[in-house]
């Protein structure tokens, strides 16, 4: 993730052949890939050892994952989201909910 903001740092307004290539060494020079390769191994390693839910879900940015949990139960697509978002407004389910709003933003 890192990586991708970076890259897309990159000086598009060079002009010409040697300031383009200038301003890929600059972009690449900055780039530390072992460390950024380092620090997100040591984080993904500690989510594993801790069984973290919570870290897994803020740091697995795969957005169809909902799409996989709706296709290993068997669900129409969109299914799961509609019934997370029923459950929520029927009032009943609080404690759902209340987790939910730890990761949503709020709307004021």
């Amino acid at each position: 993730m890192e990586i991708d903001f970076r890259i897309n740092q990159f000086n598009t307004k060079a002009k010409g052949k040697d300031a383009l290539k200038q301003a890929m060494l600059v972009l690449t020079s900055e780039i530390d890939i072992d460390a950024i390769y380092d620090e997100n191994d040591k984080l993904f390693s500690e989510i594993l050892q801790e069984f973290s839910y919570s870290k897994t879900l803020k740091y697995y940015n795969r957005k169809s994952l909902s799409r996989l949990v709706e296709k290993d139960l068997g669900m129409t697509p969109g299914g799961f989201r509609h019934l997370v978002i029923r459950k929520i407004k029927n009032g009943r389910n609080e404690k759902l909910a209340g987790e939910m709003k730890k990761y949503t933003p709020s709307i004021t």
